[in-house]
């Protein structure tokens, strides 16, 4: 193998030689039964990571489209969603709301500081109308972890569901999805989990399901970011 530069920065990251050789395997059809028990396998131990027992899908992408799966799929144009916003990835959250029309409620913190749980409670008080919560579980440039499970408390208590944009988080540091009741969750394959650039992963609650679901009728969601399609033709 040709020598390789020395990764140190937080995604993408080095990766095994193992891996990188089963890189080199023939490709598979994904119409035959060689493929079925790859990727079942694949998503199982997936869930491990994850601490789930969700549906968790693998979609060809960076972190960022799975974020915006999670978006589309579980807000309508024009509804009201909170968003902690403290730094560069939670601009890009923001972003990606914006670009679907949601009017975001915007909760600044100081870049370099984790989210203030009296704050967002306050506004999601002085907001009972929000649809969703969106929050960046580690951000990546500043380091700042934000208290996903206490930030996941404050949206189930107004009944809400929470997005949690865990790309350059998965896999570094304990987010146990069903212990913590998070609703829609984020991940990509290049930081934390250690395999090469290319995919990201979503895992999704029934109470997101339910959110999905009664709000297909409201059309503009799209094709390929949108989770009914991929429950329909898993």
């Amino acid at each position: 193998m040709k020598q390789r530069t020395k990764l140190m920065i937080p995604g993408p990251v080095d990766v095994w030689d193992e891996t990188l050789e089963a890189l080199g395997r023939p490709v598979v059809s994904n119409f035959t039964e060689d493929w079925a028990p790859i990727q079942t396998e694949t998503i199982d131990l997936l869930k491990k990571i994850f601490q789930t027992q969700n549906d968790l899908f693998i979609l060809t992408s960076a972190g960022s489209g799975a974020v915006e799966m999670g978006v589309a799929s579980i807000f309508s144009r024009g509804e009201k969603v909170a968003a902690v916003s403290n730094g560069p990835f939670a601009l890009r959250s923001i972003e990606i709301l914006r670009a679907y029309d949601c009017d975001v409620v915007e909760i600044e913190n100081g870049w370099g500081c984790g989210a203030d749980l009296d704050q967002v409670e306050a506004a999601l008080k002085q907001h009972p109308d929000v649809a969703g919560l969106v929050v960046v579980a580690n951000e990546t440039g500043t380091g700042v972890r934000n208290p996903v499970k206490e930030l996941a408390a404050l949206a189930h208590a107004q009944d809400i569901p929470i997005l949690v944009d865990a790309i350059s988080g998965m896999g570094g540091y304990d987010l146990p999805v069903d212990k913590w009741e998070l609703d829609v969750l984020c991940t990509s394959s290049n930081k934390a989990l250690e395999t090469p650039p290319g995919l990201g992963f979503i895992s999704v609650s029934e109470r997101a399901w339910d959110t999905v679901d009664a709000k297909q009728a409201d059309g503009g969601r799209g094709w390929y970011y949108n989770l009914a399609n991929w429950k329909k033709y898993r």
